[in-house]
């Protein structure tokens, strides 16, 4: 008996392991050996179901949907029985089992617009999503995800005119950035929630009287930036890392391209002695690093549309089907579904970035609202106040002049980097007194 329950674990395990790395087809096989075995637990419909969902994946829908309707269906299994249902064009049994478990609209509001658009029923369907829209949840709905799956359902190429696919995912898209933007304020108060508000160890993290820097160097753009309290929102598709946003590395975003080149970033730390990020980005230290006020910005009523995150970083970070991202520990050899919506896949870079403890200022741009600027390049800025600037310690004399001419009858406090005599790899502000006119 020992030997017949260690042989059923150790094919379970075989299954879950290779299901968890997408090797649908070596999974078939260890699960077809455990049907063989007809282990006596009683189990045999959930390795069923598990065997109906690999054959999804590797696109026998057809044989996948037989299989699921010669086994009883539990509720923990109702969903696996939809998903199935949805690949295999099979819109109305999906319906019906989801109706009469009684699945909740808004929770699920993906599975039923997925069928709704299946039979035909299009303004249906987009209601269903604009249903949800409505809704504040404590975690945001995906909506832009659950469209993204409905395009892509081979059954339903026919369904979508690429005008109204991308005029509802722009709305969709102003939701979201409408959700985040209030918990996107919550940086700053104890109430911080925790979808935006944790750190890498996922921690809880309050971010009231925290300083947000950019290191820049000194030419023309920065000199009427800091004129004008300005700051630069940039476009993902030029960042240096080429899988920052992860999403410029995956196919299945692309019907979102068209709308998501409207998105614009600009990058903070909460360093402004960090050596590397001042020789990187600060003209090797003869450069500046200016401090924002990014809490007055936030609380302004006229900041819409913009949301503010902290950068999350992961290693070994792959795409599992559907565009959902996957952490993989190289340790421990297991594997971890990270679930965030698309607006997150915006906040996530590799492990080697960590030391920049970066936050992100993520601005949607089609409507060009008076917040934000546009120059003849179609730059995209907004007005931030300027709280300091931090010169560095190589920064020639000619420019150091430039600065302290142009704020020394601001508010805005100057300082200059030096080392750290005491430990030469650190480097300490030293405040600068400037005479008014």
């Amino acid at each position: 008996m020992n030997k017949e329950n260690n042989k059923r674990q150790e094919l379970k395990d075989k299954i879950a392991r290779t299901i968890k790395t997408q090797q649908y087809q070596d999974a078939l096989t260890h699960i077809d050996e455990y049907l063989r075995h007809n282990f006596t637990d009683g189990d045999q419909s959930n390795i069923i179901l598990h065997k109906a969902y690999c054959l999804t994946k590797i696109g026998q829908t057809e044989e996948a949907f037989n299989l699921i309707n010669t086994v009883k269906i539990f509720h923990q299994y109702v969903i696996t029985y939809v998903y199935i249902c949805l690949k295999a064009g099979k819109y109305l049994e999906a319906l019906d089992m989801l109706k009469s478990y009684n699945y909740d609209r808004i929770l699920y509001s993906g599975y039923y617009a997925h069928a709704y658009f299946g039979l035909g029923e299009i303004k249906r369907g987009y209601h269903m999503l604009g249903e949800v829209a409505k809704h504040f949840n404590p975690y945001p709905q995906d909506i832009l995800a659950h469209l993204l799956s409905i395009y892509h359902d081979t059954n339903l190429k026919n369904v979508f005119t690429k005008k109204d696919f991308n005029e509802q995912c722009h709305s969709f898209l102003v939701n979201d950035f409408q959700k985040c933007k209030k918990y996107s304020t919550q940086f700053f108060s104890q109430e911080a929630f925790h979808f935006f508000t944790k750190d890498n160890n996922d921690n809880n993290i309050c971010c009231s009287g925290t300083s947000f820097y950019q290191y820049q160097s000194l030419n023309l753009n920065t000199i009427s930036n800091i004129q004008n309290s300005c700051v630069h929102f940039g476009e993902y598709s030029k960042f240096n890392d080429p899988a920052d946003p992860p999403i410029k590395l995956n196919s299945y975003f692309e019907p979102l391209h068209e709308i998501m080149k409207d998105i614009r970033i600009a990058c903070f730390t909460t360093k402004n002695n960090n050596f590397l990020m001042w020789s990187h980005y600060a003209d090797k230290h003869k450069g500046i690093c200016i401090e924002y006020d990014i809490e007055a910005f936030l609380k302004r009523e006229d900041t819409y549309p913009i949301l503010f995150q902290k950068v999350r970083y992961k290693e070994n970070l792959s795409f599992r089907d559907e565009g959902r991202l996957q952490v993989s520990d190289p340790y421990t050899e297991t594997q971890t579904i990270w679930d965030t919506n698309i607006l997150g896949l915006f906040t996530v870079k590799p492990e080697e970035w960590k030391y920049e403890d970066e936050y992100r200022l993520i601005g949607y741009f089609t409507d060009k609202p008076s917040l934000f600027s546009f120059d003849n390049n179609n730059t995209h800025t907004s007005s931030i106040p300027i709280k300091s600037i931090y010169m560095g310690k190589d920064i020639s004399s000619t420019n150091r002049k430039i600065i302290e001419n142009m704020i020394k009858d601001t508010d805005i406090q100057l300082f200059i980097m030096k080392p750290n005599l005491t430990n030469l790899y650190q480097l300490i502000s030293e405040k600068v007194k400037l005479l008014s006119l």
